[in-house]
């Protein structure tokens, strides 16, 4: 199955068209990172299932493609939940570790409020933070455009 970026962030089958996943970019959460668009924040990441092996990293990388093209574009990060994943999908889209968070940091979170608690909290547990910049992304661009002209 080939997938193509039908709109950016929404990805389907060709020629069909129907949408399997969806990918969210935005602003940072932390504050205490670039707020100014040259770091963008995988917000949300879901695929339909069942999917074949590789689709979600085959996802991420694309994404990747897709943010590199903004034209202040630096570098590209992501969080999962180290409880229960391992984050492989990252690191077979190119992502690199860059860092964890600590569980149980953030003052004044979602839980803490009243009418807003969780079955689980998921500050909980640490993140693992993945980081890919955009010089890696264009340096497997022309690597691949090399390639292909060859």
């Amino acid at each position: 199955m080939t997938l193509e970026p039908l709109v950016p962030g929404l990805f389907g089958p060709v020629p069909s068209g129907r949408i399997i996943g969806m990918v969210v970019v935005g602003r940072p959460i932390a504050r205490m990172l670039p707020q100014d668009g040259t770091v963008g924040e995988i917000l949300r990441f879901v695929l339909d299932r069942p999917m074949p092996h590789h689709t979600a990293s085959h996802v991420l990388r694309v994404t990747a493609e897709l943010f590199a093209k903004r034209p202040r574009a630096d570098h590209l990060i992501s969080y999962h939940d180290r409880s229960l994943h391992t984050g492989c999908i990252y690191k077979k889209a190119g992502f690199r570790k860059d860092g964890v968070s600590r569980a149980g940091t953030r003052r004044g979170s979602w839980g803490t409020r009243p009418n807003r608690e969780q079955a689980m909290s998921s500050e909980e547990t640490s993140k693992r933070r993945w980081r890919l910049d955009v010089t890696d992304v264009l340096a497997g661009l022309s690597e691949r455009a090399r390639i292909l002209a060859a």
